[in-house]
């Protein structure tokens, strides 16, 4: 014999014979044949009928609900986006009467009007009055202010 052959021989049989006789290694077994339903098992009970009456009228209402929210969703964001178009007009506006502000009252803009509009000129040389401080209190201001003005 050559080597391999006792190797072989020598070896003990393999185990799996018992292996397979242990439960979890079996598979189960086929049924033998399914059992059908008569019309009779299969038949609903007044009971079952009006719970799956129930459940189907409560999904209705759901699904109602929820199309009555997404239309109401849907209106809001149509009144939300036209309160933004008119806050975005507005902020246009505001900007353009910023500008104007800034147009109409810069100096330029403040003397001509005086001129155009009042008739106002600059003064002259003899139309000024110069008051100069004193040291003194004065009593009176507001009449010695009055003298000076008007050369009285």
């Amino acid at each position: 014999m050559m080597t391999a052959e006792r190797y072989i021989a020598a070896r003990p049989a393999p185990r799996w014979d018992k292996r397979e006789q242990r439960s979890f290694y079996r598979r189960p077994a086929a049924p033998a044949s399914l059992p059908t339903l008569t019309k009779q098992q299969t038949a609903l009970s007044a009971k079952d009928k009006s719970r799956l009456l129930g459940f189907l009228l409560l999904c209705g209402i759901v699904c109602i609900g929820l199309i009555i929210m997404a239309a109401y969703t849907a209106q809001v964001k149509y009144e939300l986006n036209g309160t933004l178009a008119e806050c975005d007009s507005l902020k246009g506006e505001i900007s353009n009467l910023n500008v104007a502000i800034e147009q109409s009252s810069g100096i330029v803009a403040v003397e001509q009007k005086a001129k155009t509009r009042l008739g106002m000129v600059y003064p002259t040389d003899r139309q000024i009055v110069y008051v100069q401080p004193e040291n003194r209190e004065l009593q009176g201001f507001a009449r010695e202010l009055q003298r000076v003005a008007f050369n009285q």
